[in-house]
């Protein structure tokens, strides 16, 4: 209990330690630049700094530092109470009670006394002060995520985090992958390394020092030693090149081959999409947007008392009371804004950075479709001088240049016996035959087909939009086709006369009306009009040609020939017809229309509502209104409209079941399900059957397609069913072997048809087309949870009844009990029932092996992953029902508040707007239209009930319920082999002493609250720009200021330093990071996934005869009835039958110490070892002079010290902590 404890509060450090990001401060001049890129910081090859604890630099060549990349430019995130408190305490720990750095436990105890006894007080306000810390914070992030700077070094991130993504990869996948074996020089050092490290550990060295005591050994050790690990090494080689190309021959290696080539596809194209979209322009805001950004901070200055919600509702109300000409403004400013922003975005797609973005898109798809579809394509057999360059490379000097490597192998070559030199030809045409037969083979396969398939739709996506964006780029100043017919010139005309005249624009409703009336009016024209219609017709088609052809004499043209060819697209030719578009599926079937509606079908009445506004359309101006009119109606009113609708809706319902009755309703209906069950079916064999074995044709059928054109030939004039009956005459006349070979080839046609179209049918995209075509039954709600358990696939081996179970199914027909069957049981001679049991025992360890086998088998491990999965879902949802009952629940998001407040108010005035998604595009679109004003308005409805919401979860995640829902997550999110963890994630570090000096605001933020106590408004840029505007005169003055507190701060940190308190809290946080790192270096080395698990202790000989003998005893007795019956019977068991049982014990418990020896032998217990060692050593500390630099922080420089030498290869690396002012080294010191 007391450690875990312990251990959980080390986990609860290392976690506030490592929640910080980007640990670094913002510049306070302007010394480094915001788009400076991130650089990593190259640290000196034994691990210590320059100028820092452990002496001098050295002066090796520094390497580049490991880890995930540091934002050195970053604000720092601020520390909480716990962080603080541990901290402190933890360096006062180390100087008061030395004996506990090396006792992960006790200091644990003594860090949480510490933190007990910390007055609740001080707690508070050290979280008090971490909260305003983090007010601070915050919008310095949000600033600081909006440089370049930020967007660089996210890429280098990015980078970093794609890398450890695709070695994770490696390490999930290819776990059975063959070592690759050791050097020679590593193997002596696996023979040393245990002693040397006492020594150099013994002596206070560290991990360098080994490595260089290591290669010291190594350069004195014998040359007779030195072949002897030589040949080892290379025996190892062997072995390994046999194993490596066998396992590459595994369906594990292609499958993590596929893997590898998805993942790298989707990080290219999830980078392509960050660099190259980046300066896409963004959508233009409404005219009502527009309207409340620019009134929005006057009318939040007149009313600062009014809520948010109650401020967007004003404002949404000064927009309906705007007037008409007042609204023209923002509209008309609006469009121009809209027209903007597609004149930017058509620019942007003109850009070379689209066409980039479009080719590399491309390129990144087809390298990932040619490594998937491609991996099995064969290896090209060697030349005959590459097998002899084999079998003859140890004979040459190894190298480069005049006889040396491959120019010997030439020169030997060409002097070999022509006879040696033929063998060697002879071997290399066997195998170009071999894999030409092998490639012939791959060209019929799947994946060639899979990958013509994907190449052509990745071909197809990349023209469409290349052809759209060259369009965009060269042809928007082609000459427009003109009208198709004389009745669209005509109707141009008419339209034309009316523009002229005046005539108000009509509505999309309208113009479908016009254009039905000049249908009827262009059928009675006369012939001289319609054939005038048709010469201008011919003109306009004549002229247009003619500007085509000048079009395509220029050096635009030119242009779009180059770029086309460039990127391999057709050429659009802009004189050619636009055919007619059939609607036609991949697999030829066409999508049939709907059939007409009848004109006796009744047409379905209005609501209420939409009767007012039909008949009350023309007293408006706007539709907007007519809501409003509504509301204001009397009661009276509403009601006749109800009425008169309820009257329409009944008689609407008489005539629907009469025309329902009719043959023509019966008809229609009738045609509408044939019609839409068919393009159901069409679609679905579109999407699902393409891949269905096509049935092969009758022998009969096969012979006349063979014979038909022979049989034409022979009588040309011979058609239809003459044509027919000769080549009936042909079969009935064919020679009866040539006639059974055709038909010994049918039928092995069908059978092999029958068999492809079984596996057809077992297949996902069969059942997906029988559930599309099926028609779905609705199914009434079940009420309560259902989960159900993963079916237990056909090839499981089923368990079999124990000997009573088998006993009671034998009798079930008799009709008794279970205790009547019990006593039956108990009644069964002894030798009836040991044969029973032994049945059971024969089959159960048929059973047990049948079992194993399964479960190594890929279905096997597929059902167990389910089976877990959906054990470890069951428990956790019902350790959620029951736990987390009282949780209190997320707020809602700003735009969902947002939806929550106008939901009613849509209702009303849209009342045309049904169903969920048109209702939430809607609400979509209206929030898009609210000024940045409204929507921080919503936003801080937002945060403000976040921050309750996070109070109340930080106080119920104290309650013993949550605890408990915990650590059952904890137990099922433990990994197989792993060591147990703790409930928490890390030691936090100790709070902050009250009496700890607060560093002060620079001469940027400074004048910030001069800002905003003065009232002033602003953006953060706004206020950004107003302090650059100053100048260094009008900055000097908070700058001034700002150095003034900067150095008494220090000056008080000194003091701080030297107080007790102080120096507790220093001692704490250190107790607290070693902690942190003993915890981090056991996850890492003995709860990864790759850790070989911890062998479990073996049974005695007592309980391996309980295990033994348990089946044997009927069921259904008391747990406590049956451990005695269990004991009474190992009590009276012969000392024969006892001693089975002890030798079982003592040969399991033989393996277990084998096992034990061999786990603690491994490489992670090695690592985790050698790790804790160097945690936990004691180093000597410097004396240091007083008063000299570094006095008061408990470490020194120390002149005459060796450097802390840490290898930075070494596994001790993940140690590290991300606070600046600590390292590998500093920690080792401590």
């Amino acid at each position: 209990g007391v450690g875990a404890i312990v251990f959980a509060l080390a986990m609860a450090d290392f976690e506030g330690g490592a929640t910080q990001a980007y640990p670094m401060d913002l510049p306070a001049d302007d010394s480094m630049p915001a788009t400076q890129a991130y650089v990593p910081e190259a640290a000196p090859e034994n691990g210590s700094k320059e100028g820092g604890e452990g002496g001098a630099a050295t002066e090796e060549p520094p390497k580049k530092k490991g880890g995930k990349p540091k934002d050195e430019l970053a604000p720092k995130k601020p520390q909480n109470a716990y962080q603080r408190v541990s901290g402190e305490a933890r360096k006062r720990i180390k100087e008061e009670r030395p004996e506990l750095i090396c006792d992960l436990k006790g200091m644990g105890l003594a860090l949480k006394e510490v933190w007990d006894n910390t007055p609740q007080e001080t707690k508070d306000q050290m979280t008090k002060e971490y909260m305003e810390e983090m007010e601070i914070w915050r919008p310095k992030w949000a600033a600081y995520k909006e440089t370049q700077h930020y967007k660089e070094f996210f890429e280098v991130r990015q980078d970093w985090i794609d890398a450890r993504t695709r070695k994770k990869l490696v390490k999930t996948l290819n776990k059975d992958m063959p070592k690759r074996p050791k050097s020679s020089y590593m193997l002596f050092a696996g023979e040393v390394r245990e002693r040397v490290t006492k020594e150099v550990t013994d002596a206070g060295g560290g991990m360098g020092d080994i490595g260089k005591k290591i290669a010291e050994e190594w350069e004195n050790c014998p040359e007779e030693k030195k072949a002897e690990l030589a040949q080892k090494s290379a025996e190892d080689k062997k072995v390994f090149d046999v194993e490596i190309v066998t396992y590459k021959k595994t369906d594990a290696w292609g499958h993590y081959c596929e893997e590898k080539a998805k993942l790298e596809a989707r990080q290219l194209l999830k980078k392509l999409i960050r660099t190259k979209l980046d300066g896409a322009p963004k959508r233009a805001p409404s005219a009502p947007a527009l309207f409340k950004a620019e009134i929005m901070p006057k009318v939040a200055e007149e009313n600062k008392e009014m809520a948010p919600r109650d401020l967007g509702k004003k404002m949404t109300q000064m927009w309906v009371e705007l007037p008409d000409s007042e609204k023209t403004k923002y509209t008309e400013q609006s469009e121009r804004k809209k027209l903007e922003y597609e004149q930017s975005l058509a620019a942007f797609k003109k850009s070379d950075v689209y066409t980039r973005f479009l080719l590399e898109r491309q390129q990144v798809k087809g390298k990932e479709n040619r490594a998937l579809c491609y991996r099995t394509y064969p290896k090209r057999p060697p030349s005959a001088f590459s097998m002899y360059a084999v079998e003859h490379k140890s004979e040459v000097e190894p190298g480069k240049g005049e006889g040396k490597g491959r120019d010997a192998l030439m020169k030997k070559y060409a002097l070999i016996p022509e006879e040696e030199k033929a063998k060697y030809i002879e071997r290399e045409r066997e195998l170009k035959a071999k894999f030409a037969e092998e490639v012939a083979a791959f060209k019929e396969g799947e994946p060639i087909k899979t990958f013509k398939a994907v190449s052509q739709k990745i071909k197809m996506e990349f023209m469409g939009e290349a052809m759209k964006v060259l369009t965009l780029k060269f042809l928007a100043d082609a000459p427009p086709p003109p009208a198709k017919s004389g009745f669209l010139i005509w109707v141009a005309d008419k339209r034309k006369a009316a523009e002229e005249a005046g005539d108000p624009p009509k509505t999309k409703r309208e113009r479908i009306e016009e254009m039905q009336r000049f249908k009827q009016e262009w059928k009675e024209v006369d012939l001289g009009t319609k054939f005038n219609m048709e010469a201008q017709k011919k003109e306009r088609a004549a002229k247009w040609k003619d500007d085509c052809k000048e079009f395509m004499e220029k050096d635009h043209w030119r242009e779009y020939l180059a770029e086309c060819k460039r990127m391999r697209v057709p050429v659009q030719s802009i004189m050619a017809d636009k055919k007619r578009i059939v609607k036609k599926l991949k697999n030829g079937m066409s999508i049939l229309p709907l059939p007409e509606k009848p004109e006796t079908l009744p047409i379905k009445p209005p609501t209420a509502v939409r009767l007012f506004f039909k008949e009350n359309a023309g007293q408006v101006k706007e539709k907007t209104e007519l809501p409003e009119l509504w509301r204001n109606l009397p009661e009276e009113k509403k009601q006749e409209y109800a009425e008169r609708t309820e009257e329409q809706a009944k008689k609407y319902r008489e005539e629907m079941r009469e025309f329902n009755m009719s043959e023509e309703g019966k008809t229609y209906y009738q045609q509408m399900k044939s019609i839409t069950r068919r393009n159901k079916m069409a679609r679905a064999k579109d999407a699902f059957l393409t891949d269905m074995p096509k049935k092969p044709a009758k022998p009969l059928i096969v012979f006349m397609k063979a014979n038909v054109q022979q049989v034409k030939r022979a009588n040309p004039q011979a058609k239809g069913i003459e044509l027919r009956n000769l080549l009936m005459d042909k079969w009935q006349a064919m020679d009866e072997t040539e006639k059974a070979n055709i038909l010994e080839k049918a039928k092995n046609d069908e059978d092999e048809y029958n068999e492809k179209i079984g596996a057809f049918r077992q297949s996902e995209n069969w059942l997906k087309f029988r559930r599309a075509v099926m028609v779905k039954k609705r199914k009434p709600k079940k009420k309560g949870m259902l989960m159900l358990r993963p079916q237990a696939p056909q090839g499981m081996p089923k368990k079999p009844l124990d000997a009573f179970k088998a006993y009671c199914k034998e009798n079930a027909a008799s009709g008794k009990s279970i205790r009547e069957f019990a006593t039956m049981y108990r009644e069964l001679d002894e030798e009836e029932r040991a044969t029973k049991n032994r049945e059971f025992h024969e089959a159960m360890e048929k059973y047990t092996n049948d079992l194993a086998e399964f479960n190594k088998s890929l279905e096997g491990r597929k059902f167990a992953a389910r089976i877990k999965a959906f054990e470890k879902k069951k428990r956790t949802t019902f350790a959620r029902l029951r736990f987390l009952r009282d949780e209190p629940k997320r707020p809602l998001s700003a735009f969902l508040q947002f939806a929550a407040e106008k939901r009613p108010e849509l209702a009303e005035k849209f009342p045309e707007v049904k169903g969920m998604s048109a209702t939430q595009a809607k609400l979509a679109e209206m929030w898009k239209e609210l000024s940045d004003e409204d929507r921080e308005a919503y936003a801080e409805k937002e945060r403000e009930a976040k921050m309750a919401w996070e109070q109340e979860k930080a106080d119920f995640e104290k309650t013993p319920n949550y605890k408990k829902y915990i650590a059952i997550v904890a137990r099922l999110n433990k990994k197989p082999g792993a060591t147990a963890k703790a409930k928490s994630k890390g030691i936090a570090a100790p709070p902050a002493p009250e009496n700890m000096p607060k560093r002060p605001a620079s001469g940027f933020f400074m004048y910030l609250s001069e800002q905003k106590k003065a009232g002033v408004t602003g953006s953060n840029m706004q206020l950004t720009e107003a302090w650059r505007n100053l100048g260094a005169e009008g900055q000097k003055k908070y700058q001034d200021e700002a150095a003034e507190q900067l150095a008494q701060y220090e000056k008080d940190m000194k003091e701080f330093q030297k107080s007790g308190e102080g120096k507790r809290y220093l001692r704490l946080k250190g107790a607290a990071d070693k902690k942190n790192r003993i915890m981090l270096a056991k996850t890492k080395f003995l709860g990864s996934a790759g850790a070989p698990p911890e062998p479990k202790r073996p049974q005695s000989a007592y309980f391996l005869f309980i295990a033994d003998k348990r089946a044997t005893l009927p069921p259904g007795g008391k747990i406590s009835d049956t451990a005695k019956q269990l004991t009474e019977m190992w009590q009276n068991v012969t000392p024969e039958e006892k001693k089975t049982y002890e030798d079982k014990h003592n040969e399991l418990k033989e393996q277990y110490e084998k096992d034990m020896a061999e786990y603690k032998n491994s490489d992670n217990f090695k690592k985790y070892d050698r790790a804790l060692k160097t945690i936990t050593k004691k180093v000597s500390k410097p004396k240091m002079k007083a008063g000299g630099k570094g006095a008061g922080r408990g470490r020194g420089r120390g002149g005459n010290s060796k450097p802390a030498a840490a290898d930075s290869d070494s596994d001790s690396d993940v140690m590290g902590t991300d606070n600046d002012d600590s390292s590998s080294s500093d920690s080792d010191t401590d």
